[in-house]
């Protein structure tokens, strides 16, 4: 059976949509752990700014 030109466009665009699907993902992830660095740093700060706070009332 001789795959049809239509089948063939649907799978390229499968496999285009899988491989920029992927790239996402990864940054994706990788910009999620970066806020996550972030979002420690501040909360960091600020746990130490109120820290400071209570102490010297």
């Amino acid at each position: 059976m001789r795959p049809s030109p239509h089948n063939i466009k649907d799978q390229l665009l499968s496999c285009l949509f899988c491989t920029s699907f992927l790239n996402y993902m990864q940054v994706y992830k990788a910009w999620i752990q970066n806020q996550q660095v972030v979002v420690m740093q501040v909360y960091k700060a600020w746990i130490q700014n109120q820290q400071v706070v209570v102490m010297n009332p």
